[in-house]
């Protein structure tokens, strides 16, 4: 699901929440478990607060993207920011008391 980052920190997290769901349904993802809405609960509220530093003009040059499945790849990235001139790819692990072998390899790719 792709919103322009002003756009992003101008809705509800469950708006948020609802259309990166629908989305992620949409685009061929599972049915979205408890655990799963609970992680994009976190991601939100991380991002959020991350980018809600930036002022209006930074932000509305930005884009997010949730829930992001990179033609010929298996796996979904969690989130990429598009930032000027820079792409950020952030692959969270919310909830997890540790770090898997499974974790490093999704990461790597």
């Amino acid at each position: 699901m792709r919103l322009n980052v002003r756009e992003f920190l101008s809705m509800t997290a469950d708006e948020v929440q609802t259309r990166i769901a629908r989305h992620f349904q949409q685009s061929g993802g599972f049915d979205v478990s408890p655990e799963q809405a609970k992680a994009w609960e976190e991601e939100i509220t991380i991002l959020r607060l991350a980018l809600s530093e930036q002022d209006a003009d930074v932000a509305s040059r930005w884009t997010i993207f949730f829930e992001y499945k990179p033609p010929r790849m298996a796996r979904w990235l969690d989130v990429v920011l598009l930032l000027d001139n820079r792409i950020v790819v952030i692959e969270f692990k919310v909830g997890c008391a540790e770090v898997l072998a499974a974790d490093l390899s999704q990461t790597r790719d």
